[in-house]
């Protein structure tokens, strides 16, 4: 008989920079996806960016909303996520930069 510790996972990390190993895990698993929903930007709106002033001002409200996404998974205690969902790159690298392994798009079945 042969004892293991730990879990060997036949997946990709979301980023290859991401930590590959821990000695105590603790593990957050979601079903839907982290990253801004962009329904509300489709051509039926109209949204015109019609300055650079108003795409940067834009891009910075998407990238907060971001930061608040990330906080909750960083202020939760966990250090590897399990996502049924896509994860957005910016949310990808602020849970790398907290040394949060995290992997997306599994089946449901796998978690």
């Amino acid at each position: 008989i042969l004892a293991l510790e730990g879990l060997i996972l036949d997946e990709n990390p979301a980023r290859e920079d991401m930590p590959k190993a821990f000695e105590t895990p603790a593990v957050l698993i979601t079903n839907y996806d982290l990253k801004i929903k962009s329904g509300y930007l489709n051509p039926q709106h109209n949204l015109r960016m019609d300055s650079v002033q108003t795409a940067l001002l834009f891009e910075e409200r998407k990238k907060e909303m971001c930061r608040e996404i990330a906080r909750k998974i960083i202020n939760s205690g966990a250090n590897v996520l399990f996502s049924e969902g896509d994860i957005d790159p910016h949310i990808e690298t602020l849970l790398r930069d907290s040394n949060i392994l995290a992997f997306k798009k599994l089946k449901i079945k796998d978690l």
